[in-house]
């Protein structure tokens, strides 16, 4: 996974979606890109979320950016809508990077700050299918107790 900042106004999706991202930065938004956010089928979904939870206290707690930007494949658009709250933001268009189709999604973080507030006290049933609920509590603290030999700070995990 990387995580590009907008420090200079370009990101990736400018490419493709330059048009609806000029709007957002004249509101003075200020945007990063998940980019590159390959999952292993076997990984845990807990791994996934606290790599996008760092990324988030990363990109608005350390830095103040306010919103992430994603290009996706039209494929997996109701994934990102589903586990992290994106919304589509930029409709389906041709993606010259890489020759097929995607989507513009964007989740502004303060609606994510919010979420992942409310994931904290989701059902067990939701939390299967919300993957904010699985982010780490305040101080640090994961949800649930690593098992026996795990690393203890659980950060060579996330890494």
């Amino acid at each position: 996974m990387s995580l590009c900042l907008d420090m200079r106004g370009r990101l990736p999706a400018d490419e493709n979606f330059g048009d609806r991202l000029v709007l957002l930065r004249r509101q003075g938004r200020r945007l990063c890109e998940p980019s590159r956010l390959a999952i292993d089928p076997g990984m845990s979904r807990r791994v996934f979320a606290a790599l996008i939870h760092i990324s988030y206290l990363y990109a608005n707690r350390l830095h103040g950016y306010t919103d992430y930007v994603i290009e996706v494949n039209p494929r997996h658009v109701a994934f990102y809508q589903r586990m992290l709250g994106f919304a589509d933001f930029g409709g389906e268009r041709p993606c010259s990077r890489v020759g097929a189709p995607a989507v513009l999604l964007r989740l502004p973080l303060d609606h994510m700050a919010t979420q992942i507030a409310l994931g904290r006290r989701c059902s067990r049933r939701r939390r299967r299918t919300f993957l904010l609920s699985l982010f780490l509590r305040p101080g640090g603290r994961a949800r649930h107790r690593a098992p026996p030999g795990a690393p203890v700070c659980g950060m060579e995990e996330a890494a």
